[in-house]
């Protein structure tokens, strides 16, 4: 990266003037992110670092956590736990789950069948009360 770290970026006059509706929140999300060893991580509960990935590295995580070697085809929820557990982030992690979860054909094939029909009943009245 060049310039230095993510919080000298972040923090800059220019930006900070050209956006001035973000000011508050770039520099309450500065602090969780650091720049070591040429790469960028992000901080989480219990100062536990995770690697943030650009999107061709996250798409190629999520296929080997989904159907890798070790993947389970799991759900989204489900596999956004386990990046995170192998220790990455990206901002739009859950999301990228999520859909990455639903577009996986063997998944589809395999799931529930659902044994509704597509639209909803029609109620029907009797034409004469029943007695009881």
């Amino acid at each position: 990266m060049i310039g230095g770290s993510p919080r000298l970026i972040i923090c800059n006059k220019e930006n900070f003037q050209m956006m001035p509706a973000k000011r508050i929140d770039s520099r309450r999300r500065a602090p969780q992110f650091v720049y070591f060893n040429i790469m960028l991580f992000r901080s989480s509960f219990g100062e536990v670092l995770l690697r943030c990935l650009s999107h061709t590295k996250a798409t190629y995580t999520m296929s080997e956590a989904h159907s890798g070697v070790f993947g389970a085809h799991q759900s989204g929820a489900k596999l956004h736990f386990q990046i995170k557990r192998m220790g990455y982030d990206w901002a739009t992690m859950v999301k990228d789950c999520m859909d990455y979860a639903q577009s996986c054909q063997p998944c589809q094939f395999h799931a529930n069948f659902i044994c509704q029909p597509q639209e909803s009943l029609h109620p029907t009245t009797a034409s004469w009360q029943f007695d009881a």
